[in-house]
């Protein structure tokens, strides 16, 4: 079996790459304009990084 190592981006590291307030990310979750963060531990969530560069390329293609 292969070894995967998903990555996994932190709420916190999202706000900072999308410059968005912690209270705006999860306002789009619940829009459903972004991806539920994965639970990783008891006290973890993290976005996996493919649905985080999805989020930020259709932000580009609704710019553009």
């Amino acid at each position: 079996m292969a070894d995967v190592q998903p990555d996994f981006i932190s709420i916190g590291e999202f706000c900072k790459r999308s410059s968005l307030s912690r209270s705006t990310v999860y306002a789009e979750i619940e829009r459903g304009n972004l991806a539920r963060p994965i639970r990783l531990s008891a006290n973890r969530v993290a976005f996996p990084a493919k649905a985080v560069d999805a989020w930020f390329a259709s932000r580009l293609a609704e710019a553009a």
